[in-house]
């Protein structure tokens, strides 16, 4: 069973690097989107579409949030559910993406994401 299940439980930030050694830091947690596939939080099964990691996916219909974010805990409680898991949902494949722009003069920096926290089978597309 393919499970890449995201739990991001901590901040992400955009750092900035120039020839210098400057270093701006920015919060990165705002604006995403989202979509859930796989198992679904009633049981059911949607199917995970191939190359979500391309740019040219439309992600328009994908639900915008904030991050930190955790699936499970919006559950709902479900009874049928082992007590390990809290009776929360929390299997299932999670697409998170962020768009945002550099600048022409920012091209030749160096930039550095750092992830806090991701669970489960967390990679980049």
């Amino acid at each position: 069973m393919k499970c890449g299940f995201f739990l991001v439980i901590a901040y992400l930030n955009l750092l900035g690097l120039s020839a210098w050694g400057q270093r701006n830091v920015s919060n990165f947690d705002r604006d995403w989107r989202f979509a859930r596939f796989g198992l679904q939080a009633d049981g059911t099964r949607l199917p995970e579409p191939d190359s979500l990691e391309a740019y040219e996916v439309d992600d328009t219909s994908w639900r915008k949030l904030d991050i930190p974010h955790d699936w499970a805990i919006e559950g709902p409680f479900r009874i049928d559910l082992d007590g390990y898991t809290g009776k929360l949902p929390w299997q299932g494949i999670g697409w998170y993406r962020k768009h945002f722009t550099v600048s022409a003069k920012d091209k030749k920096k160096m930039f550095y994401l750092d992830f806090d926290g991701a669970m489960a089978n967390a990679r980049f597309g």
